[in-house]
């Protein structure tokens, strides 16, 4: 028997089942089990990630994002390994030995970092895929484009970023970079913390920290260039800079920068 159209949260799968029949005390029993192996798996529900949804304004859509930075189990559930393993930060293309991405305090709770801007879109088509969404990109030649339109996941454009910090931490934008409790709530160098934290999802107050997170392109471009940008701040700032809610900085886009990370983006449902 086929059982078409299960759904768990936004997963679907076909799930094949099949009958025994068994006689006990001359009456019959019909047994259903269920092939495990046959059922996709729900990486999002299994790893416990939830996504909130926002409801948009002005000429931003609804759109949902992830309650937390991408932890590591996630990321290693769907690609078999982390993005930093056995390689080194990489920083305006240049190859840095001395900060290996594998001497990062790491865990299946922490946030996964050393993440190029590639690997975060091969990444969501992975995820996509598993859990039958439409995936976002597509590469037509060494380009990946954005399908606007697709129902899997991507990066959030860098106006659902901001969008989503004004209504979580609405004091980091009426005070800015002078808001004293960036320093704790970032994780910030020099505040006398531990440094890297677990990703927990019952706040999404670390949209300002403890990775900085790629975000599409501001001006709306749909596809990846040389360069793309990340928001936010991380442990690796220092406190003397401070974190401005407004920065949209620039990176390389194949760089692999140990406070690099990313979040989880999708159309509004």
């Amino acid at each position: 028997v086929s059982i078409q159209g299960e759904t768990e949260g936004h997963c679907r799968w076909s799930v094949e089942k099949s009958i025994t029949v068994s006689k006990e005390g001359g009456k019959q029993s019909l047994v259903l089990w269920e092939d495990s192996t046959q059922k996709p798996k729900c990486p999002t529900v299994e790893a416990g990630y939830p996504l909130q949804t926002f409801s948009g304004s002005g000429t931003i859509p609804a759109f949902q994002l992830g309650r937390s930075e991408v932890p590591e189990k996630l990321y290693e559930m769907v690609m078999g390994e982390l993005p930093g393993t056995g390689k080194v930060e990489v920083y305006n293309g240049e190859s840095d030995t001395s900060k290996p991405c594998d001497a990062l305090p790491n865990g299946p709770n922490y946030p996964v970092r050393c993440v190029t801007y590639t690997e975060g879109i091969q990444f969501f088509n992975a995820l996509s895929e598993m859990e039958a969404l439409e995936k976002a990109y597509t590469l037509q030649g060494n380009v990946w484009t954005l399908n606007s339109k697709a129902s899997g996941y991507r990066y959030p454009s860098s106006e659902e970023w901001e969008l989503a910090a004004k209504q979580t931490l609405p004091e980091w934008f009426a005070q800015g970079a002078s808001w004293p409790d960036a320093c704790k709530v970032a994780h910030l160098k020099g505040c006398g913390t531990e440094g890297w934290s677990e990703v927990k999802t019952d706040t999404m107050r670390d949209l300002l920290g403890n990775v900085w997170e790629w975000v599409g392109d501001p001006s709306g471009a749909s596809k990846q260039e040389a360069v793309n940008y990340h928001r936010g701040c991380s442990v690796k700032s220092d406190i003397a800079k401070k974190c401005d809610p407004l920065l949209i900085e620039a990176v390389q886009a194949e760089d692999r920068l140990q406070s690099q990370g990313l979040r989880l983006a999708r159309n509004g449902i």
